[in-house]
């Protein structure tokens, strides 16, 4: 024990001398070990830890597949859920949810609450018990029954101050009693349903009649509870058996459905999961970089003190003693870098949780913990380690007469070889990086140059929900077109606003009203019950398309003439045009809408409403700038009665600056109206690429940390090469050579390191391409880019890093350095 505590002191008394040694070596640990535990402590989040659910690895959610559409997860329309509850059998129970937006008012002012209403055994499907107060009730599922809510932990501590006495409370949601049951635990965030805001009151979903007949309407999510004896391949290939009776059955809206079954835990982390895990291999591929570095510049540190150990060994030191020696050290550099990592590992968790896009898993729950730092305290052991043990045994192999022999000379062929190959180590694994962060640079930036079908510069949009109760007449559906139409109106006027109007369906908002609307047209023969044309429907006020900038391409716009008592009119976009009148021009011919269970949007008119097209417009991109333009029909808003509609206004400047004078328009016409969301355009747009923004910025900082390493380990190996062979120098340029040669010779070193590096470097980027295909859009893995611009920046980096030794060896002078040896 005395022999180690004396062999630390000495080891810091070392380190001491050479504080520039000492500050790059932890910092080069710092990075490495601060990057992997910090990636590591989201991933144990997200895709390791248990789930905050009973029994939460058998709960799975169930989407709907539109293998013709291309949609892989798509909301449930309700009679397909209906069917899917009666006839599976691997499942305890099946649940739906659908989204619940209240206006939750007072005596003085409203706000909305975001919520959701679910069907009997939502809550035993997910395990989860209330806090205060009890669950639903069977009877609370019943017609007539009382209505009742229960309240997210958040909301009654933000609302009510955690008020124990809430139980029992009657609050006025959408204008109706409601009475308070109970809390749900803190926990509770299922993250089902998407929304700007979490969801803070859930209340039972009483069946109607009328969903069991929607099919071709789709805004429900589905979670089920697996049997215990049922796995998850059983449970889908049983779904799969119920699709295709289904498809049978409803050819119209269920030919090319099928359930689509994933893991609650897989849906949770979202298409987050599988870019995490490429980044965790991004940070393991710069941890090793950080361990290559790390130990080529102890074998520099080693062989510079080559001399000391030669004493020791010669004064009686065993190799032991000599490994020890060189494990203190790295183990006292990495314990001093895992601190500083550590440290870094808890900004870079805030960092991704302030970074996280909005679509993207709720990285609130991220923590640095036990588990995280046991993680961290391995990786500083295996850092020390592998940065000891190579030199160590390099080093205590060597021959004591020999290297008394040798001198200064000998020491350049202990560790070239081995640092060479670590820094040649370095450049690969740093061009693999770098070639990921160019292919997704390529990706987003021709995601952001596709055409999106409108202008979205200087655009205001601000969404309400106006409610009229349940089952309106048709004196309050006028109220609501007459609302709709004033507000547009006085927005229309607002001082910089050069257009303005109303849609049901607003491109990039985050909650529409999707419905889909079949049709026959006139003069063809009546299709098969497969084959019935079918489109996304949207309701529109006149003004729409030029506010949006969308282009009339043929016939004529909306206008304020296409009320309800007039002939219905419909305007077309050209994907709708392409798929049922390629070649044609479909103005002026006539459409007949079909049972599609849409009747709560557009009155009775299924089966015997013909509506005639008057216009062609542009196709727009509606959920992502990565998908298809879906083919739509847009309808006068006064021929529907939607409640829903987004406020859109064209700017001369600012969008933003709109935004609060529009709401004030809004609340002018009704106090208690309140405001969904309210955005500009462009920033709805950028919110859509924020996950590819997301995944850029890391691994590109992980490319450029790499780099930076790659850099410090190509200097470190011509520096110490170059100072080694100073005397080579010497007589090279006694026996003739020029500075310039000297020069050159530095330079070619450092350009066959990179050579090799950068070749092998590519090897292993055709491996990563393939792992990184989902994520590009529209860009060929190997092009010349791909290879030009790591091969550019690596060359000047290096460039950069051999400057300065080869400079250094052209001062060699000759008389001296030959003298000294």
């Amino acid at each position: 024990m005395e022999s180690l505590v004396r062999d630390v002191r000495q080891t810091l008394r070392r380190l001491a001398k050479r504080p520039g040694f000492t500050l790059l070596a932890v910092i080069v640990v710092a990075l490495g070990v601060g990057a992997a535990t910090g990636i590591f402590s989201v991933l144990d989040t997200l895709l390791f830890r248990a789930l905050p659910y009973e029994g939460g690895d058998r709960i799975v959610t169930i989407w709907e597949e539109n293998a013709e559409a291309g949609i892989e997860r798509d909301d449930v329309a309700p009679a397909n859920f209906f069917d899917w509850r009666e006839q599976a059998r691997s499942f305890e129970n099946i649940a739906a949810l659908a989204p619940a937006i209240l206006d939750f008012t007072t005596e003085n002012r409203a706000e909305i609450l975001f919520g959701s209403i679910v069907t009997e055994g939502f809550f035993q499907v997910m395990g989860t018990r209330v806090d205060q107060g009890r669950s639903f009730a069977p009877e609370d599922f019943r017609p007539g029954s009382g209505k009742v809510v229960l309240l997210n932990h958040s909301l009654w501590e933000r609302r009510f101050g955690a008020d124990p006495s809430i139980l029992g409370r009657v609050l006025q949601l959408d204008g109706q009693p409601h009475t308070v049951i109970g809390v749900l635990p803190e926990s509770f965030d299922p993250d089902l349903l998407p929304t700007v805001g979490a969801r803070e009151v859930w209340m039972p979903l009483v069946p109607e009649g009328w969903e069991r007949h929607v099919r071709g309407s789709r805004w429900w999510n589905v979670v089920a509870r697996l049997q215990p004896e049922a796995s998850l391949e059983t449970a889908r290939a049983e779904m799969d058996a119920i699709s295709n009776r289904l498809a049978e059955d409803h050819p119209e809206t269920n030919r090319a459905i099928r359930a689509h079954l994933v893991p609650l835990r897989d849906h949770l982390a979202g298409h987050a999961g599988s870019a995490l895990m490429i980044l965790q291999g991004a940070v393991a591929l710069l941890f090793v970089v950080a361990c290559a570095n790390l130990a080529g510049l102890f074998l520099a540190r080693g062989a510079e003190s080559q001399g000391d150990y030669t004493i020791r060994t010669a004064l009686g030191a065993g190799r032991w003693r000599l490994i020890r020696l060189f494990l203190l050290e790295s183990t006292l550099i990495a314990s001093l870098g895992g601190v500083l990592g550590t440290v870094l590992a808890f900004w870079m968790v805030d960092l991704l949780t302030s970074l996280a896009p909005p679509d993207g898993p709720r990285l609130d729950a991220v923590r640095v913990d036990a588990r995280v730092l046991l993680f961290t305290f391995a990786l500083v052991a295996v850092t020390a380690f592998v940065a000891g043990i190579l030199p160590a045994l390099r080093l205590s192999r060597s021959n004591l007469a020999d290297s008394l022999r040798a001198g200064r000379r000998g020491l350049v062929s202990v560790d070239r070889g081995l640092r060479s190959a670590l820094v040649v180590a370095e450049i690969a694994l740093s061009v693999v990086l770098l070639v990921g962060a160019g292919l997704l640079a390529q990706s987003f930036v021709r995601l952001l140059g596709v055409d999106k079908g409108f202008d979205s510069e200087n655009v205001a949009a601000v969404q309400v929900f106006r409610n009229v109760g349940e089952d309106p007449d048709a004196e309050t559906i006028q109220q609501r077109r007459e609302y709709f139409r004033q507000v547009v109106e006085r927005i229309d006027v607002l001082p910089g606003v050069r257009s303005a109007a109303a849609v049901s369906v607003m491109p990039f908002i985050e909650t529409n009203v999707s419905l889909r609307q079949s049709f026959v047209i006139a003069g063809r023969p009546e299709p098969r019950p497969g084959d019935v044309p079918a489109s996304y429907l949207t309701m529109a006020t006149p003004g729409y398309f030029r506010t949006l900038g969308i282009p009339l391409v043929e016939g004529r716009d909306l206008e304020p003439g296409d009320h309800d008592n007039a002939p219905w009119v419909a305007v077309v976009n050209e994907a709708l045009q392409q798929r049922h009148w390629p070649g044609e021009n479909p103005v002026g011919q006539r459409i007949r809408l079909l049972d599609s269970g849409n009747s709560d949007f557009l009155g009775e008119v299924e089966s015997e409403r013909w509506v005639e097209i008057v216009g062609i417009v542009g196709q727009v991109r509606h959920e992502g700038l990565d998908r298809e333009p879906r083919p739509e029909l847009f309808l006068s808003h006064t021929q529907a009665r939607i409640g829903s509609m987004t406020f859109v206004a064209r700017t001369a400047g600012d969008a933003s600056a709109l935004l609060e004078p529009m709401k004030e328009q809004v609340w002018a016409l009704d106090p208690l109206q309140t405001v969904y969301q309210a955005a500009t355009l462009q920033d709805l747009v950028a919110e859509s690429v924020s996950a590819r923004r997301f995944n850029l910025w890391l691994l590109g900082t992980f490319a450029v940390v790499a780099l930076v390493l790659a850099a410090i380990g190509l200097y470190g190996v011509v520096s110490y090469t170059t100072r080694m062979c100073l005397p080579d120098f010497g007589v090279r340029m006694a026996l003739g050579a020029n500075r310039l040669d000297i020069f050159g010779m530095v330079l070619r070193q450092s350009a066959v390191l990179v050579l090799v590096g950068f070749s092998l470097g590519l090897a292993g980027a055709l491996a990563l391409t393939r792992v990184l295909g989902s994520f590009l859009h529209e860009v060929a893995p190997w092009t010349g880019w791909t290879f030009a611009g790591p091969g550019a920046l690596l060359g000047t980096v290096a460039l950069l890093a051999s400057v300065l030794p080869a400079l250094r060896a052209t001062q060699v002078d000759p008389s001296q350095t030959l003298r000294q040896d």
